[in-house]
């Protein structure tokens, strides 16, 4: 009962130190603004800009990895709090410069049917679910599809990650693309 996480532990998860790539907000490797940043630049141009809420250290992998593989869903309406503000962020930015604010469909990504069957749920879809409910943006119910398995991302590197969803995901034949901007989950 009550919050998963005392007020300490919500304290210690480690803040995205500033300067932030305007384009995936990840820390600046570099105080210039008109440097390339090793995180982003190999992504393709359809890939216009990506926010995390906090670094994936800890003790936020912990509960990232709590409810992935442990099931400890009770952790949604935290990690999905944390992310809204980086979420209406990337929003408002649309292709990296500032915008009037569109509505953006959430789309989570699907997770391989093996997997959740294991684990009983799909933790992008919880997320994407809570971060609709709390910013009444619509959840994209069809279009993204996965396919084929791919191996478990967290055991890898940096370019077998690239590598390993290469092709593993693909627009549903058939289904119009929203004109509204999507924010994958």
């Amino acid at each position: 009962p009550g919050q998963p996480l005392c007020g300490v532990c919500r304290g210690r998860l480690p803040e995205i130190p500033r300067p932030r790539c305007p384009r995936c907000g990840g820390p600046r490797t570099s105080p210039r603004d008109d440097d390339s940043c090793a995180l982003c630049d190999p992504w393709p141009d359809v890939l216009r800009g990506a926010a995390s809420a906090v670094l994936h250290a800890p003790p936020a992998d912990a509960l990232v990895a709590g409810l992935k593989y442990r099931g400890w869903t009770a952790l949604v309406p935290l990690l999905a709090g944390s992310m809204l503000e980086p979420a209406r962020r990337l929003a408002r930015r649309g292709g990296g410069e500032p915008r009037p604010a569109a509505a953006p469909m959430l789309a989570p990504v699907p997770l391989d049917p093996a997997r959740a069957r294991r684990r009983g749920f799909n933790q992008s879809a919880l997320l994407a679910a809570e971060l609709s409910r709390r910013t009444g943006w619509p959840l994209l119910a069809q279009g993204l599809a996965r396919r084929r398995s791919s191996r478990r991302q967290a055991q890898l590197g940096r370019a077998e990650r690239f590598a390993n969803v290469m092709a593993a995901f693909y627009w549903e034949p058939g289904v119009p693309a929203p004109a509204a901007p999507i924010l994958l989950v």
